[in-house]
């Protein structure tokens, strides 16, 4: 062997050990950078909450003083559960429909129909002894209709309102917004009217990018899209919730098994893949005051279940 290629051979035993090691430092600060973004472990839930078969259908959820509040997407009923997911107490609101997600501010309740229609409901009454209780509600009509598909709806106490996403049409007219866009539209507490235009868009071209890292990622997506009898398996918000410490806003979406999160401003900070195992199809998010997280799942041919994560601070 030539002198030349002996020292070559040489310099890289030397040399290769080190370029490891400092492209393992490299992705390590990567890790702890990406990890930052979300203070969660979100394969490991601090608690596993199962669902009795009434809510089997669970289409959103809310926490307050201790307890959870669940709709289904079947029938007008709100469900108050202790944190053990038995169901206390059942109001109903009105007729039984299509009901997607709720929210609580002031004291008040709001549910969200999938035609953004928003059902306002007062501090709610004391239980009776059959632990079903009639409430009236108010109902406030939005430009939104089914053809938008609403499914997420949060209160922002930055602005005092309700922010709605959009599942499928993110336009309030025909033209307004393209199919490759996804909007996020805010419904004015004070004012009482829905804000024409869209708090935040979502461009599903960025989304794709986060959703799936590699080229063949991606492929598979175009593929699966085409296959698919809507033709779309783009990224489509399923719930919608505000950090209580960043404000950051996060966007759950069922099926691309997801958490987008996005900042004040509309740019996406991060997207955070869920296991299919754990979450066959989430359809819920909300936060305590205590920065828990809370993801609700359908059943799905399983059980129906809320997930509960602890907030990981610095």
């Amino acid at each position: 062997m030539a002198p030349d290629m002996k020292l070559f051979f040489r310099l890289n035993k030397f040399f290769l050990p080190l370029l490891l090691l400092f492209m393992c430092f490299v992705f390590s600060q990567i890790n702890a950078q990406n990890s930052l973004l979300f203070p969660y472990d979100i394969s490991n839930p601090a608690n596993i909450i199962l669902l009795d078969d009434e809510l089997e259908e669970i289409s959103g959820i809310a926490v307050h003083d201790d307890h959870i509040y669940a709709i289904q997407d079947e029938k007008a009923h709100i469900y108050k559960l202790n944190m053990h997911g038995e169901i206390k107490t059942k109001y109903d609101f009105g007729k039984n429909d299509d009901y997607e997600d709720i929210t609580i501010a002031g004291g008040h309740f709001f549910v969200l129909r999938s035609d953004g229609t928003i059902f306002e409901i007062d501090e709610l009454k004391k239980k009776k002894k059959d632990k079903k209780e009639d409430v009236d509600s108010k109902k406030h009509k939005t430009k939104l209709s089914s053809y938008n598909d609403t499914e997420g709806l949060c209160y922002d106490p930055l602005t005092h309102s309700l922010l709605i996403a959009c599942k499928a049409y993110g336009g309030l007219e025909p033209g307004d917004e393209g199919a490759d866009v996804r909007s996020v539209y805010r419904y004015d507490l004070v004012k009482e009217k829905l804000i024409k235009e869209p708090f935040m868009k979502i461009h599903l071209d960025s989304v794709q990018n986060e959703e799936n890292e590699s080229f063949f990622d991606r492929i598979s997506v175009q593929i699966a899209s085409f296959l698919h009898e809507s033709g779309d398996i783009r990224f489509q918000p399923s719930g919608i919730a505000v950090h209580p410490f960043t404000q950051d806003i996060y966007l759950l979406s069922a099926n691309s098994y997801g958490i987008l999160i996005i900042d004040r401003v509309g740019r996406i900070k991060k997207f955070v893949k869920l296991s299919k195992d754990s979450f066959q199809q989430a359809e819920g998010i909300c936060f305590d005051r205590e920065g828990k997280l809370y993801i609700s799942n359908e059943a799905n041919s399983r059980v129906a279940s809320i997930l509960i994560f602890n907030y990981l601070s610095d």
